[in-house]
């Protein structure tokens, strides 16, 4: 597995004399051991991997540290530090070459967020921030989590027939199988939410085989 594989290596990467590649080592190390629901871990990794890119002047490990870092900060209960970690990414995303990810990928997980907060205008603006930037760098996969945000919003808001048809055109939009599952997944949950429970037993077991 990708983490067997960090795992075997680590000793090796904490003696990398080179910083950067030492901070996204730890960043993607940090990835494994979140996608395993390690998270405790992870938010030390990643806060290791944070540090040298501050100390030691690299930008690209800074950013990408403080975007994998909102998604841990959610999944730990912090959503004001995942917050203040997002805004740090779309700060330091001009800074590089490869800043399209950190950018839009830590409005993601504002749009999250908020949600887990009940914050119905911070999703929104989430939302629409990632539909401008989709549109302008025509990415499917951006104005997909768009449309995945703003059915969170409409969840949060109470109004499940709007989230449905939001998460049905993000389903839509969706270019690879991963991104198909996010919004099936929370149609069968609006759905449950609004009293249907079997009008998306069909997208909820595909979710589940999937998984």
């Amino acid at each position: 597995t990708a983490q067997k594989l960090m795992d075997d290596h680590l000793v090796l990467a904490d003696a990398l004399e080179n910083a950067e590649l030492r901070g996204m080592f730890y960043i993607g190390y940090g990835m494994c051991l979140w996608a395993r629901e390690r998270f405790g871990k992870a938010y030390d990794i990643m806060h290791k991997a944070l540090a040298i890119g501050e100390t030691t002047g690299h930008p690209k490990v800074e950013g990408y540290a403080h975007a994998w870092l909102t998604w841990v900060c959610i999944d730990i209960g912090l959503p004001q530090e995942a917050l203040a970690h997002g805004r740090a990414a779309r700060s330091l995303a001009a800074y590089f070459d490869s800043g399209h990810y950190p950018y839009y990928h830590s409005w993601d997980s504002d749009g999250l967020a908020y949600w887990g907060t009940g914050n119905y205008d911070g999703i929104k603006a989430c939302s629409n921030a990632l539909m401008e930037y989709g549109k302008a760098n025509t990415s499917r996969r951006v104005k997909t989590w768009s449309r995945f945000i703003m059915g969170m919003g409409h969840l949060t808001d109470g109004d499940f027939t709007a989230a449905i048809e939001e998460l049905k055109m993000a389903h839509l939009a969706a270019s690879d199988p991963l991104y198909t599952m996010f919004p099936k997944l929370f149609m069968g949950i609006a759905a449950i939410a609004g009293g249907d429970y079997f009008a998306m037993q069909q997208d909820l077991e595909e979710v589940m085989a999937h998984g």
